[in-house]
Protein backbone atom coordinates (compact mmCIF):
# COMPACT_ATOMS: atom_id res chain seq x y z
CA UNK A 1 0.00 0.00 0.00
CA UNK A 2 1.47 3.39 -0.97
CA UNK A 3 1.86 6.45 1.22
CA UNK A 4 -1.37 8.24 0.18
CA UNK A 5 -3.51 5.11 0.47
CA UNK A 6 -2.13 4.40 3.95
CA UNK A 7 -2.82 7.97 5.11
CA UNK A 8 -6.37 7.80 3.75
CA UNK A 9 -6.91 4.61 5.71
CA UNK A 10 -5.48 6.00 8.97
CA UNK A 11 -6.60 9.63 9.05
CA UNK A 12 -9.73 8.79 11.10
CA UNK A 13 -7.72 7.36 13.98
CA UNK A 14 -5.25 10.25 13.84
CA UNK A 15 -8.10 12.78 13.93
CA UNK A 16 -9.67 11.00 16.90
CA UNK A 17 -6.45 11.05 18.89
CA UNK A 18 -5.57 14.63 18.07
CA UNK A 19 -9.00 15.82 19.16
CA UNK A 20 -8.14 14.48 22.61
CA UNK A 21 -4.49 15.59 22.43
CA UNK A 22 -5.36 19.17 21.43
CA UNK A 23 -7.95 19.47 24.20
CA UNK A 24 -5.34 18.24 26.68
CA UNK A 25 -2.81 20.77 25.33
CA UNK A 26 -5.32 23.61 25.67
CA UNK A 27 -6.08 22.64 29.26
CA UNK A 28 -2.33 22.51 29.99
CA UNK A 29 -1.99 26.07 28.68
CA UNK A 30 -4.88 27.13 30.91
CA UNK A 31 -3.27 25.35 33.88
CA UNK A 32 0.04 27.17 33.47
CA UNK A 33 -1.70 30.53 33.07
CA UNK A 34 -4.00 30.13 36.08
CA UNK A 35 -1.43 28.80 38.51
CA UNK A 36 1.74 30.59 37.43
CA UNK A 37 1.07 33.56 35.16
CA UNK A 38 -2.15 35.21 36.31
CA UNK A 39 -2.29 37.85 39.05
CA UNK A 40 -4.94 36.08 41.09
CA UNK A 41 -2.58 34.69 43.66
CA UNK A 42 -3.16 31.17 42.43
CA UNK A 43 0.43 30.23 43.19
CA UNK A 44 -0.70 29.77 46.77
CA UNK A 45 -3.44 27.31 45.97
CA UNK A 46 -3.10 23.85 47.46
CA UNK A 47 -1.17 21.02 45.87
CA UNK A 48 -4.34 18.91 45.82
CA UNK A 49 -6.14 21.49 43.65
CA UNK A 50 -3.20 21.57 41.22
CA UNK A 51 -3.12 17.79 41.02
CA UNK A 52 -6.85 17.64 40.33
CA UNK A 53 -6.39 20.18 37.51
CA UNK A 54 -3.52 18.12 36.08
CA UNK A 55 -5.66 14.99 36.20
CA UNK A 56 -8.26 16.86 34.14
CA UNK A 57 -5.51 17.88 31.68
CA UNK A 58 -4.60 14.26 30.94
CA UNK A 59 -8.03 12.64 31.45
CA UNK A 60 -9.06 12.55 27.77
CA UNK A 61 -5.95 10.90 26.31
CA UNK A 62 -5.56 8.60 29.34
CA UNK A 63 -9.10 7.25 29.02
CA UNK A 64 -8.91 6.93 25.23
CA UNK A 65 -5.65 4.99 25.51
CA UNK A 66 -6.88 2.95 28.47
CA UNK A 67 -10.04 1.62 26.81
CA UNK A 68 -8.19 0.24 23.80
CA UNK A 69 -8.97 -3.29 22.73
CA UNK A 70 -6.60 -6.09 23.68
CA UNK A 71 -5.28 -6.47 20.10
CA UNK A 72 -4.14 -2.84 19.72
CA UNK A 73 -0.40 -3.48 19.94
CA UNK A 74 1.51 -6.72 20.45
CA UNK A 75 2.67 -5.70 23.93
CA UNK A 76 -0.90 -4.85 24.87
CA UNK A 77 -1.94 -8.39 23.98
CA UNK A 78 0.87 -9.86 26.10
CA UNK A 79 0.03 -7.64 29.08
CA UNK A 80 -3.65 -8.47 28.71
CA UNK A 81 -2.92 -12.22 28.79
CA UNK A 82 -0.56 -11.83 31.77
CA UNK A 83 -3.22 -9.83 33.60
CA UNK A 84 -5.91 -12.43 33.00
CA UNK A 85 -3.53 -15.22 34.05
CA UNK A 86 -3.43 -13.74 37.54
CA UNK A 87 -6.85 -15.26 38.03
CA UNK A 88 -5.80 -18.81 37.15
CA UNK A 89 -2.33 -19.28 38.67
CA UNK A 90 -2.14 -21.49 41.75
CA UNK A 91 -0.71 -18.79 43.95
CA UNK A 92 0.67 -15.28 44.02
CA UNK A 93 4.12 -16.77 44.60
CA UNK A 94 4.05 -18.73 41.34
CA UNK A 95 2.79 -15.70 39.45
CA UNK A 96 5.50 -13.46 40.88
CA UNK A 97 8.40 -15.77 40.15
CA UNK A 98 7.24 -16.47 36.60
CA UNK A 99 6.22 -12.99 35.48
CA UNK A 100 7.07 -10.39 38.08
CA UNK A 101 10.48 -10.95 39.59
CA UNK A 102 12.19 -8.69 37.03
CA UNK A 103 9.58 -5.92 37.40
CA UNK A 104 8.45 -6.08 41.04
CA UNK A 105 6.83 -2.65 41.24
CA UNK A 106 4.91 -3.12 38.01
CA UNK A 107 3.79 -6.55 39.22
CA UNK A 108 2.60 -4.99 42.49
CA UNK A 109 0.47 -2.49 40.55
CA UNK A 110 -0.66 -5.31 38.25
CA UNK A 111 -1.81 -7.57 41.06
CA UNK A 112 -3.29 -4.82 43.27
CA UNK A 113 -5.48 -3.52 40.44
CA UNK A 114 -6.49 -7.10 39.63
CA UNK A 115 -7.66 -7.68 43.21
CA UNK A 116 -9.37 -4.33 43.72
CA UNK A 117 -11.20 -4.22 40.40
CA UNK A 118 -12.12 -7.88 40.07
CA UNK A 119 -9.78 -8.70 37.21
CA UNK A 120 -10.95 -6.09 34.69
CA UNK A 121 -8.02 -5.45 32.30
CA UNK A 122 -9.47 -2.24 30.84
CA UNK A 123 -9.34 -0.60 34.27
CA UNK A 124 -5.72 -1.71 34.62
CA UNK A 125 -4.70 -0.18 31.27
CA UNK A 126 -6.57 3.03 32.07
CA UNK A 127 -4.80 3.34 35.43
CA UNK A 128 -1.41 2.77 33.77
CA UNK A 129 -2.25 5.47 31.19
CA UNK A 130 -3.20 7.91 33.94
CA UNK A 131 -0.04 7.14 35.92
CA UNK A 132 2.20 7.57 32.88
CA UNK A 133 0.74 10.90 31.80
CA UNK A 134 0.32 12.22 35.35
CA UNK A 135 3.98 11.63 36.20
CA UNK A 136 4.88 13.28 32.88
CA UNK A 137 2.93 16.49 33.62
CA UNK A 138 4.25 16.56 37.19
CA UNK A 139 7.73 16.53 35.67
CA UNK A 140 6.84 19.32 33.23
CA UNK A 141 5.46 21.35 36.13
CA UNK A 142 8.95 21.39 37.64
CA UNK A 143 10.29 23.05 34.47
CA UNK A 144 7.40 25.55 34.28
CA UNK A 145 9.64 28.64 34.45
CA UNK A 146 11.76 27.44 31.54
CA UNK A 147 9.17 26.29 29.02
CA UNK A 148 5.58 26.15 27.87
CA UNK A 149 3.98 23.07 29.44
CA UNK A 150 1.40 22.94 26.65
CA UNK A 151 4.02 22.93 23.90
CA UNK A 152 6.05 20.30 25.76
CA UNK A 153 2.91 18.14 25.84
CA UNK A 154 2.51 18.69 22.10
CA UNK A 155 6.03 17.39 21.52
CA UNK A 156 5.39 14.39 23.77
CA UNK A 157 2.11 13.47 22.08
CA UNK A 158 3.73 13.81 18.65
CA UNK A 159 6.73 11.62 19.40
CA UNK A 160 5.62 9.27 22.15
CA UNK A 161 1.84 9.51 22.52
CA UNK A 162 0.92 6.60 20.26
CA UNK A 163 3.47 4.33 21.95
CA UNK A 164 1.23 4.44 25.03
CA UNK A 165 -1.12 2.16 23.12
CA UNK A 166 1.46 -0.57 22.89
CA UNK A 167 4.56 -0.25 25.05
CA UNK A 168 2.73 0.88 28.17
CA UNK A 169 5.14 -0.57 30.75
CA UNK A 170 8.21 1.01 29.20
CA UNK A 171 6.36 4.30 28.71
CA UNK A 172 5.55 4.37 32.43
CA UNK A 173 9.21 3.78 33.25
CA UNK A 174 10.16 6.47 30.73
CA UNK A 175 7.91 9.02 32.45
CA UNK A 176 9.49 8.22 35.82
CA UNK A 177 12.97 8.62 34.36
CA UNK A 178 11.84 11.87 32.75
CA UNK A 179 10.65 13.06 36.17
CA UNK A 180 14.11 12.26 37.57
CA UNK A 181 15.89 14.53 35.08
CA UNK A 182 14.99 17.64 37.07
CA UNK A 183 16.72 16.21 40.14
CA UNK A 184 19.78 15.60 38.00
CA UNK A 185 19.76 19.24 36.86
CA UNK A 186 19.65 20.28 40.54
CA UNK A 187 22.43 17.80 41.32
CA UNK A 188 20.26 15.99 43.86
CA UNK A 189 22.06 12.76 43.17
CA UNK A 190 20.57 10.51 45.85
CA UNK A 191 17.04 11.57 44.92
CA UNK A 192 17.84 11.00 41.25
CA UNK A 193 19.17 7.48 41.89
CA UNK A 194 16.11 6.64 44.01
CA UNK A 195 13.71 7.72 41.25
CA UNK A 196 15.71 5.83 38.60
CA UNK A 197 15.57 2.73 40.80
CA UNK A 198 11.78 3.03 40.94
CA UNK A 199 11.67 3.30 37.15
CA UNK A 200 13.95 0.27 36.86
CA UNK A 201 11.53 -1.78 38.95
CA UNK A 202 8.89 -0.98 36.34
CA UNK A 203 11.07 -1.71 33.31
CA UNK A 204 14.67 -2.90 33.68
CA UNK A 205 15.92 -0.76 30.77
CA UNK A 206 15.28 2.43 32.80
CA UNK A 207 18.42 1.69 34.83
CA UNK A 208 20.27 3.21 31.88
CA UNK A 209 19.48 6.49 33.67
CA UNK A 210 22.35 5.73 36.05
CA UNK A 211 24.66 6.32 33.09
CA UNK A 212 23.25 9.84 32.73
CA UNK A 213 24.95 10.82 36.01
CA UNK A 214 28.18 11.02 34.03
CA UNK A 215 26.75 13.62 31.63
CA UNK A 216 26.06 16.48 34.04
CA UNK A 217 29.65 17.46 34.76
CA UNK A 218 30.62 20.81 36.23
CA UNK A 219 32.04 23.71 34.23
CA UNK A 220 35.59 23.64 35.58
CA UNK A 221 38.93 24.15 33.87
CA UNK A 222 38.63 20.55 32.62
CA UNK A 223 35.13 21.09 31.22
CA UNK A 224 36.21 21.36 27.58
CA UNK A 225 38.26 18.20 27.83
CA UNK A 226 35.35 16.32 29.40
CA UNK A 227 33.08 17.54 26.63
CA UNK A 228 35.45 16.33 23.92
CA UNK A 229 35.87 13.02 25.74
CA UNK A 230 32.07 12.55 25.84
CA UNK A 231 31.71 13.01 22.07
CA UNK A 232 34.73 10.79 21.43
CA UNK A 233 33.13 7.99 23.50
CA UNK A 234 29.78 8.64 21.80
CA UNK A 235 31.32 8.14 18.37
CA UNK A 236 33.18 5.08 19.61
CA UNK A 237 29.97 3.60 20.97
CA UNK A 238 28.28 4.27 17.64
CA UNK A 239 30.92 2.47 15.58
CA UNK A 240 31.63 -0.35 18.04
CA UNK A 241 28.10 -1.15 19.12
CA UNK A 242 28.30 -4.90 18.51
CA UNK A 243 31.25 -5.61 20.86
CA UNK A 244 29.68 -3.28 23.45
CA UNK A 245 26.45 -5.26 23.30
CA UNK A 246 28.36 -8.53 23.58
CA UNK A 247 30.06 -7.30 26.75
CA UNK A 248 26.73 -6.02 28.07
CA UNK A 249 25.09 -9.40 27.49
CA UNK A 250 27.74 -10.99 29.72
CA UNK A 251 27.23 -8.68 32.71
CA UNK A 252 23.46 -8.18 32.84
CA UNK A 253 21.11 -10.82 34.34
CA UNK A 254 20.64 -13.87 32.15
CA UNK A 255 16.96 -13.20 31.53
CA UNK A 256 17.85 -9.91 29.84
CA UNK A 257 20.89 -11.15 27.96
CA UNK A 258 18.48 -13.41 26.06
CA UNK A 259 16.91 -10.28 24.57
CA UNK A 260 20.20 -9.31 22.94
CA UNK A 261 19.75 -11.59 19.96
CA UNK A 262 22.49 -10.66 17.53
CA UNK A 263 21.54 -10.35 13.92
CA UNK A 264 22.84 -8.32 11.04
CA UNK A 265 20.67 -5.98 9.05
CA UNK A 266 21.63 -4.06 5.95
CA UNK A 267 18.27 -2.29 5.83
CA UNK A 268 19.60 0.88 7.44
CA UNK A 269 17.79 3.89 6.11
CA UNK A 270 14.34 5.34 6.73
CA UNK A 271 13.89 3.90 10.23
CA UNK A 272 17.21 5.29 11.43
CA UNK A 273 16.64 8.68 9.81
CA UNK A 274 13.10 8.88 11.15
CA UNK A 275 14.08 8.20 14.76
CA UNK A 276 17.39 10.04 14.90
CA UNK A 277 17.30 13.11 12.65
CA UNK A 278 14.24 14.81 14.25
CA UNK A 279 16.11 14.64 17.57
CA UNK A 280 19.69 15.42 16.57
CA UNK A 281 19.27 17.99 13.78
CA UNK A 282 17.17 20.54 15.77
CA UNK A 283 19.61 20.36 18.68
CA UNK A 284 22.52 21.05 16.33
CA UNK A 285 20.64 23.87 14.57
CA UNK A 286 19.66 25.58 17.84
CA UNK A 287 22.67 24.61 19.95
CA UNK A 288 23.40 28.28 20.62
CA UNK A 289 20.22 28.49 22.69
CA UNK A 290 21.13 25.54 24.92
CA UNK A 291 23.86 27.29 26.85
CA UNK A 292 23.06 26.93 30.55
CA UNK A 293 25.41 24.35 32.05
CA UNK A 294 22.67 22.58 34.00
CA UNK A 295 20.81 21.92 30.72
CA UNK A 296 23.79 20.78 28.65
CA UNK A 297 23.37 17.26 29.96
CA UNK A 298 19.94 17.08 28.30
CA UNK A 299 21.65 17.63 24.96
CA UNK A 300 24.19 14.92 25.70
CA UNK A 301 21.46 12.45 26.61
CA UNK A 302 19.62 13.28 23.39
CA UNK A 303 22.71 12.43 21.34
CA UNK A 304 22.47 8.87 22.70
CA UNK A 305 19.52 8.44 20.35
CA UNK A 306 21.99 7.62 17.56
CA UNK A 307 23.89 4.70 19.15
CA UNK A 308 20.74 3.38 20.86
CA UNK A 309 18.85 3.34 17.57
CA UNK A 310 21.76 1.83 15.67
CA UNK A 311 21.85 -0.95 18.25
CA UNK A 312 18.43 -1.98 16.98
CA UNK A 313 20.03 -3.16 13.75
CA UNK A 314 22.20 -5.55 15.76
CA UNK A 315 19.65 -6.60 18.37
CA UNK A 316 15.98 -5.84 17.78
CA UNK A 317 14.93 -5.72 21.43
CA UNK A 318 17.57 -3.09 22.25
CA UNK A 319 16.06 -0.71 19.70
CA UNK A 320 13.54 0.71 22.19
CA UNK A 321 16.40 2.09 24.25
CA UNK A 322 16.40 5.09 21.95
CA UNK A 323 13.31 6.39 23.81
CA UNK A 324 15.58 7.19 26.75
CA UNK A 325 17.82 9.21 24.48
CA UNK A 326 14.99 11.03 22.72
CA UNK A 327 12.90 12.00 25.77
CA UNK A 328 14.87 15.23 26.57
CA UNK A 329 13.44 16.87 23.43
CA UNK A 330 10.16 17.24 25.34
CA UNK A 331 12.06 19.78 27.46
CA UNK A 332 14.58 21.07 24.92
CA UNK A 333 12.24 22.04 22.06
CA UNK A 334 9.98 24.38 24.10
CA UNK A 335 13.00 25.60 26.07
CA UNK A 336 14.74 26.64 22.83
CA UNK A 337 11.66 28.61 21.72
CA UNK A 338 11.52 30.45 25.03
CA UNK A 339 15.25 31.19 24.91
CA UNK A 340 15.01 33.12 21.61
CA UNK A 341 14.68 36.79 22.50
CA UNK A 342 13.42 38.17 19.19
CA UNK A 343 9.72 37.79 18.50
CA UNK A 344 10.31 36.88 14.87
CA UNK A 345 12.93 34.30 15.75
CA UNK A 346 10.76 32.60 18.37
CA UNK A 347 7.79 32.48 15.97
CA UNK A 348 9.94 30.91 13.24
CA UNK A 349 11.32 28.38 15.73
CA UNK A 350 7.78 27.61 16.88
CA UNK A 351 6.67 26.97 13.29
CA UNK A 352 9.75 24.84 12.65
CA UNK A 353 9.07 22.59 15.63
CA UNK A 354 5.35 22.30 14.90
CA UNK A 355 6.06 21.22 11.32
CA UNK A 356 8.77 18.82 12.52
CA UNK A 357 6.44 17.18 15.05
CA UNK A 358 3.58 16.90 12.56
CA UNK A 359 5.77 15.39 9.84
CA UNK A 360 7.23 12.93 12.34
CA UNK A 361 3.79 11.85 13.52
CA UNK A 362 2.42 11.45 10.00
CA UNK A 363 5.37 9.53 8.58
CA UNK A 364 6.23 7.45 11.64
CA UNK A 365 2.81 6.57 13.05
CA UNK A 366 0.43 6.93 10.13
CA UNK A 367 2.68 5.25 7.57
CA UNK A 368 5.85 3.42 8.64
CA UNK A 369 4.67 1.98 11.97
CA UNK A 370 0.92 2.05 11.56
CA UNK A 371 0.47 -1.71 12.09
CA UNK A 372 -1.47 -2.61 15.26
CA UNK A 373 -2.02 1.04 16.22
CA UNK A 374 -4.17 2.03 13.24
CA UNK A 375 -7.10 1.87 12.99
CA UNK A 376 -7.93 2.34 16.67
CA UNK A 377 -10.34 -0.11 18.32
CA UNK A 378 -11.80 0.29 21.78
CA UNK A 379 -13.24 -2.41 24.04
CA UNK A 380 -16.67 -1.02 23.14
CA UNK A 381 -16.30 -1.89 19.44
Amino acid sequence: MNFIETLNQNWGTALLFWMFFVFSIMLAHLYQYIFYKSDTGSRNQSLIIKWIFLLVVIAGPAILIGVRRFDVGADTSNNWIAYMNLGVVDSIKISFFTTGIDKPLFFLIHYTVFLVFNGTPTIFFTIISFLTLFILVLALDKWKDKLSISFALFVYYSFFGMQLLNQSRQMLALSILFYALYSLSEKKILKYILIISIAGMIHFTAFVGILFLLFNFKRTKHYLGKNYLFYFILLGATFFMEPILKITSKIIPGKYSAYINFHSSSDIGLGLALNVLPVIIPILLFRGYIVANNYQYLKRIAFLTLPFRLAGYISYFVMRMYYYGAIPIVILFPMIIKSIESRRGSVLAFIFFVVLCCVYYIVNYMFVNSAYLFPYHSVFD
